[in-house]
């Protein structure tokens, strides 16, 4: 999707108000597999609009012949790091996960809500289709424990460019936005792991709050609010 830059901007500094107390914050856990994945998907929306080579969205307009003909989409791996469930389990960089325990799954929602439900430490089946063979790879599901966080935010909020199609997010001048951040974040990718060293800070949610990007973003002229869902730890469980 082609972004246009903004000729005329508003000059100004952003003033943000972060609500919440983080020795009064409360924990919660789910399901964790760890990996990075994209969609697998051919429809003729999404290689317009959402196709990874043009837009770098998370979409790539591909999927097998075989895996065509008994559903629409899939899931592609597109990392795995060390020491990840999936990464025990022999799952590699470049399967398509097309099912957990027999059902469909079709895009990396659905992949993250039924790993999420699950309780860690219980085995679930992921198939996937790794050069022209459908096989199934018990997987044990490991444990990610998180807080919630809110914040406001007051003030301008300034931009170099706009998107003139509103997907995934609604933009005008970043004067009146709406959007759902999705980026997973792997306390095991490189990435997260160079931050921490780099930055020498220690574990804190304040912190990595900056760097968490799950969450939703809105904003309206000069108030924005925002939720996110701050990961403290990721670890494999036991069966």
């Amino acid at each position: 999707m082609r972004k246009y830059p903004i000729s005329l901007m508003l000059a100004g500094a952003c003033m943000f108000l972060l609500m919440g107390c983080a020795s009064t914050k409360e924990t919660y856990q789910r399901g964790w597999i760890g990996g990075k994945y994209l969609e697998s998907d051919t429809s003729f929306l999404k290689q317009i609009y959402a196709n990874y080579f043009k837009t770098n969205d998370g979409v790539i307009p591909a999927l097998p012949e075989e895996i065509s003909q008994q559903q629409t989409s899939a899931v592609f791996v597109s990392r795995v790091y060390d020491d990840t469930p999936i990464m025990m389990a022999g799952l590699k960089e470049g399967d398509l996960i097309i099912g957990i325990n027999n059902e469909k799954v079709e895009n990396v929602k659905e992949l993250r809500e039924m790993v999420e439900k699950s309780d860690p430490g219980t085995k679930i089946g992921i198939s996937i289709y790794r050069n022209g063979t459908i096989m199934d790879l018990p997987v044990i599901v490991g444990k990610e424990t998180y807080q919630k966080w809110h914040s406001f935010e007051l003030g301008l909020r300034c931009g170099t460019e706009f998107d003139p199609i509103p997907h995934p997010e609604f933009d005008i001048f970043n004067m009146l936005s709406y959007k759902i951040i999705d980026t997973r974040l792997e306390l095991q990718s490189p990435e997260y792991k160079y931050y921490r060293d780099a930055s020498s800070k220690q574990s804190n949610p304040e912190h990595d709050l900056k760097v968490n990007c799950e969450g939703w973003d809105a904003w309206f002229v000069i108030f924005g609010f925002s939720g996110n869902k701050v990961i403290l730890n990721q670890e494999i469980a036991d069966s």
